[in-house]
């Protein structure tokens, strides 16, 4: 990479915003971390603050002030009046030097400490089980009209040639080149069969949980199934070192683009390896102190048994068995949570982690419930329009308030779940990553478990003149600590929820117990969004 080949990029796209009033920003922020209104003597730390709130009270001052102030300025100024002085007289210099952000561009492939850490966990599968576990990201459409083949598999080439993740090649952790960027491309003739038929579902199944070779290539593939001149099911199957969910609307507008356009696409600015390099220059540049104060009461993300196919009964003895359990919440039920999430303006998924929580609190000993939350900031200038592995792990801690209401621990849950999120774009992942090589010692909880929530779609675009809308197939699980929960919501306003445990430590009745109080424990808060915790997560 070359050091003076840089690019500068607006640090939010669109008009730049004013910059916000010194005083009502950091009150906002204040109220944020400590939960009430700062008064101009009110002390942080003599009002409930701790090191980790001056921590995340430094990151909110930074975004939302854009100072850039260290933990000890909080240590030294721990009054409202005080740090607002500080801002006001630090802010001018400051705010002129955060206009743009800095990131190279040029970079040679190189692999982010997510996908090192992956490409160890491979070869201790092949140890372990003498083979590579699937990992791969996948998205099927059925398209309705004709469609031409040979210009579709021309696009994704187009797009293959756009984004330099999908040229990865590796052969283990220290061995990374680029290759070509096109994927494999093949058509399976299956005239007259329905979309719906075993054969199809069958097929697009097989794509979607096939092995990729990392070292060969391609990273990625495109099947279509031809079932009639007017019917076919696209799929599209990327390894997940090279992608992730969030990167799935970029490859469909991208693919769209170069199809209706017949020509290459325009090249972006910066590559995925070039937001790797931004994002280890963070690291690089980063205080250890403040670093240690950040992740102090994250949970130990380090326990990850990631990659299992719950449904491969060919495993070696030895692989921790997988249970799977599913429950469905009512579209009833829902449709109250989801108001109830708009009266305290947070999105459902906090009603549905915090309904997950309070079943969890209600059968087992008091203790801090550490949850891993996939995410991606996908509006941020460094990692909008590409393709890659950008979604951090974001860690937090919360203890649910048992005397207190649903509605209550749900400003709770949101708090906790915007601050971590917050920081996420900046590298939590790799700060992380940087603390478990410095041996900083992470704090424990008394469940750490993996947490996804994701909204079932149909929406429909056109590829010339055929209509194509996602084709929903069956999906792999795999294992992430000893609990990992998927939550849905589908089409028709429920919620599904779907838990992976480990077996025997957690026996498949008490997984169907604990989704069976989250489901009465829902419909409950639904109609009680007053009562307590306590009186909702009672063991049914």
């Amino acid at each position: 990479m070359s050091d003076s080949q840089t690019i500068q990029l607006p640090v939010s796209p669109g008009p730049t915003p004013a910059t916000p009033e010194p005083s009502g920003a950091l009150a906002t922020v204040w109220a944020a971390v400590l939960g009430e209104q700062p008064e101009p003597g009110s002390n942080f730390f003599a009002s409930g603050g701790t090191s980790l709130g001056a921590a995340r009270l430094v990151a909110g001052i930074r975004r939302h002030c854009e100072v850039g102030l260290k933990l000890v300025d909080v240590l030294e100024h721990p009054t409202f009046g005080e740090l607002l002085a500080l801002i006001t007289r630090s802010g001018a210099a400051q705010v002129a030097a955060a206009d743009t952000w800095t990131l190279p561009t040029g970079t040679a492939p190189v692999l982010s400490p997510n996908q090192r850490s992956r490409l160890v966990r491979d070869a201790g599968n092949v140890r372990e089980l003498g083979r590579r576990l699937p990992h791969t990201v996948a998205v099927t459409w059925i398209a309705d009209g004709p469609l031409d083949v040979p210009r579709l598999f021309d696009a994704a080439r187009a797009v293959g040639s756009r984004h330099a993740a999908l040229s990865l090649r590796v052969s283990g952790p220290d061995g990374v080149w680029g290759g070509d960027g096109a994927p494999e491309c093949r058509v399976i003739d299956l005239p007259g069969l329905a979309v719906d038929d075993d054969r199809v579902r069958r097929e697009v199944d097989d794509h979607a949980g096939g092995l990729i070779d990392l070292h060969d290539g391609p990273i990625w593939s495109v099947q279509v199934l031809r079932l009639s001149a007017v019917s076919h099911v696209i799929s599209i199957a990327v390894d997940h070192l090279v992608c992730d969910g969030d990167s799935l609307p970029v490859l469909q507008r991208d693919l769209t683009e170069a199809y209706e356009t017949r020509e290459a696409l325009p090249a972006l600015p910066h590559s995925y390896f070039d937001w790797v390099a931004w994002q280890k220059k963070l690291i690089a540049d980063s205080d250890l102190d403040e670093v240690r104060e950040r992740i102090g009461a994250a949970p130990d993300a380090g326990t990850v048994v990631p990659g299992l196919r719950l449904r491969d009964e060919s495993q070696a003895a030895g692989a921790p068995a997988v249970g799977v359990v599913e429950q469905r919440i009512p579209a009833g039920v829902v449709a109250g949570l989801e108001r109830l999430c708009r009266e305290s303006g947070c999105p459902p998924m906090h009603a549905a982690l915090l309904g997950l929580a309070a079943a969890l609190e209600g059968q087992r000993s008091p203790g801090r419930l550490g949850v891993l939350v996939p995410f991606a900031n996908r509006d941020h200038p460094m990692s909008a329009g590409l393709i890659g592995w950008m979604a951090n792990l974001v860690p937090l801690s919360f203890e649910p308030e048992a005397d207190g209401s649903f509605a209550a621990n749900l400003a709770l849950v949101s708090r906790s779940l915007r601050t971590a999120a917050g920081d996420a774009h900046m590298g939590l992942g790799y700060l992380m990553e940087r603390a478990r090589e410095e041996s900083i010692p992470l704090d424990g909880t008394d469940l750490t478990l993996y947490f996804d929530y994701r909204e079932e779609s149909v929406e429909h675009f056109r590829l010339g003149g055929a209509t194509l809308r996602e084709y929903h197939g069956e999906v792999e699980y795999g294992l992430r600590n000893r609990l990992s929960v998927w939550v849905t919501r589908l089409l028709d306003g429920s919620l599904e929820y779907r838990m992976a445990h480990e077996l025997p430590r957690v026996p498949a009745d008490r997984a169907k117990a604990l989704l069976a109080t989250v489901a009465a424990l829902l419909t409950e808060a639904a109609e009680q969004p007053t009562a307590s915790l306590r009186s909702l997560a009672t063991p049914r």
